[in-house]
């Protein structure tokens, strides 16, 4: 069952899994959101390292921990939600426009990031929502 955060505006997305002896297969079905990502990126950085710090007016963000764990701060409304994206959960979609930041821990924790827009730096908020 998938979690929720700000009425919605954040979800989890928990992936499947299927293992045998050649090793693990990892799935992520995110059409039932009406999500279509049209570009992505790939942030790996050291313990302790900071980013994001920012929110979307109208591009939809899927956060996916690929390793290490990620601290995630979101706020929305005035309020603030802080999870970790870690082996309990491992991908969140973000609504606009909630503002979030994110704290690398462990050795070269990464994180994928799928958008549902181009590149446009006039979509960013810096204003914590």
């Amino acid at each position: 069952m998938e979690r929720a955060w700000f009425g919605g505006k954040v979800v989890e997305l928990p992936p499947g899994s299927h293992a045998d002896e050649r090793g693990v297969l990892t799935t992520m079905a995110f059409d039932r959101h009406g999500f279509a990502a049209v570009r992505c990126f790939i942030v790996e950085a050291p313990d302790g390292a900071r980013r994001g710090g920012h929110g979307h007016l109208r591009g939809r963000q899927l956060l996916v921990r690929l390793s290490g764990s990620i601290d995630i701060e979101l706020r929305y409304h005035g309020s603030i939600e802080r999870l970790t994206l870690d082996d309990g959960l491992r991908a969140i979609l973000v609504e606009p426009p909630v503002w979030a930041s994110q704290t690398y821990r462990g050795d070269r924790a990464s994180l994928l990031v799928l958008c549902d827009t181009t590149y446009d730096v006039d979509d960013y908020s810096k204003d914590p929502a």
